[in-house]
């Protein structure tokens, strides 16, 4: 994971090939004050990214990216 400067409005960016993973901190800052874009939820995103290279942005996509947060926040809740 890395931090960088401007990305023209996207929060992260995953590069599969060297399975790294950009974060906008100009974007994040912008965003941040006007809806309180938290920088962990883009990491689950960009994970969700690296683990799942063949799904695109839709419902099974949002499904894991929910789970994932949902065992990050608690933790200790069934499964």
């Amino acid at each position: 994971m890395e931090w960088v400067g401007f990305m023209r409005g996207a929060l992260g960016l995953t590069m599969w090939w060297s399975r790294r993973i950009l974060l906008s901190h100009g974007d994040h800052a912008g965003r941040a004050r006007a809806r309180r874009e938290d920088p962990v939820k883009t990491l689950v995103h960009e994970f969700v990214h690296v683990r799942c290279p063949e799904l695109r942005h839709g419902s099974e996509f949002r499904q894991i990216e929910i789970d994932l947060w949902n065992r990050l926040t608690n933790p200790t809740a069934e499964r």
